[in-house]
Parts: structure tokens; sequence; C-alpha cells
């Protein structure tokens, strides 16, 4: 079991990284990109893409939020 955990983990990870080189995780499941300075036009679309890559390659769900800063998540907490 563990070792399943810590192969989705790895791909959700693969994922993250494969569409933005800031990445902070968190924890094995959760994760803060930073796309500034990216070319990133739409920050919509792109979690749209990394929530279908998760899907599709871990058969797991991903939920993901968009702001401006880290810091006004981290204050809301």
């Amino acid at each position: 079991m563990v070792l399943i955990l810590r192969m989705v983990a790895d791909q959700f990870c693969n994922i993250l990284h494969k569409h933005c080189d800031e990445v902070q995780a968190v924890s094995c499941d959760e994760a803060f990109l930073d796309i500034t300075g990216s070319d990133v036009t739409d920050p919509e679309i792109l979690v749209s893409e990394i929530r279908k890559e998760i899907l599709e390659s871990t058969c797991g769900t991903a939920s993901a939020g968009i702001l401006c800063a880290l810091l006004l998540y981290m204050s809301s907490m």
C-alpha cells in the first residue's frame, strides 16, 4: 500500500513539474505553483489541464485554487 501511495505521489509531483518550474511541495498531495513570469496566459486553463492529467494518470481527482499571492492563502488558514 505504501509503495502505491508513493508511486501516485511521484506521478502527482511529476505532473506539476511538467507544467511549472516553481513548485513548493507542502505534502505528498498538496503543492503551490508559482506561475509568475511564466508563459501561462490563463491560470484556469492551466489548472484544468493539470487536473485532467492527474485524473488520467492516477485515477484520482484534484482540487485547485488560484490566488495572486501565497500570503493570501496562508492568512486564510
